[in-house]
């Protein structure tokens, strides 16, 4: 389960509106539940705030945190290097 401090450390990574950007990325990834359906906005937003344990959830939340924080980087790095130029 994601506790207390790793949710505010992935919100932070993720950015705002971040239901909206896993829900997106799963989508494109075509994660889907057991079901054959994908998950819901409540249902991200429930395991996301430790609500409900789903491991493979929880594992493709952090690998999407990891892709933002690169984003992130590489986005201030070209802008750095342009202010440098």
């Amino acid at each position: 389960m994601i506790i207390e401090s790793e949710r505010k450390k992935l919100k932070e990574m993720i950015g705002g509106m971040w239901i909206s950007r896993l829900n997106k990325h799963f989508i494109e990834i075509n994660m889907i539940n057991r079901y054959g359906d994908h998950y819901s906005a409540q249902y991200i937003s429930l395991v996301f705030n430790g609500k409900t344990k789903n491991e493979k959830l929880e594992r493709a939340i952090y690998d999407f945190a990891v892709i933002r924080k690169k984003e992130v980087d590489d986005e201030a790095a070209r802008r750095k290097s342009i202010l440098e130029e």
